[in-house]
């Protein structure tokens, strides 16, 4: 079969010779086979993806948190200092 990819068109085989070869002549898959192997691939790039993506996120997310450690301060509990500092109280006090 690797006579097919000649340069020259000389020596490579004709079609008959082509159909007729043992490799032509052999077992081929159904069209359900070659659809279920197609769709077990796109299965695993999928999952390869998404947990790809998922990592990602996980890294931006990280990265944003160590150059902003208070970026979340709103949603925290803060300590107010008033006056002499004697009086504290929280922000969720107030």
């Amino acid at each position: 079969m690797t006579s097919l990819f000649a340069f020259d068109p000389v020596n490579r085989p004709s079609i008959a010779e082509v159909m007729t070869s043992p490799w032509m002549q052999g077992e081929t898959a159904t069209h359900e086979d070659v659809y279920a192997w197609l769709s077990k691939g796109k299965q695993r790039v999928d999952k390869s993806i998404a947990d790809q993506k998922i990592q990602e996120d996980a890294e931006k997310k990280a990265q944003k948190a160590k150059q902003n450690p208070h970026a979340n301060m709103a949603f925290n509990q803060a300590v107010a200092h008033r006056g002499d500092g004697n009086d504290k109280k929280t922000v969720n006090d107030a």
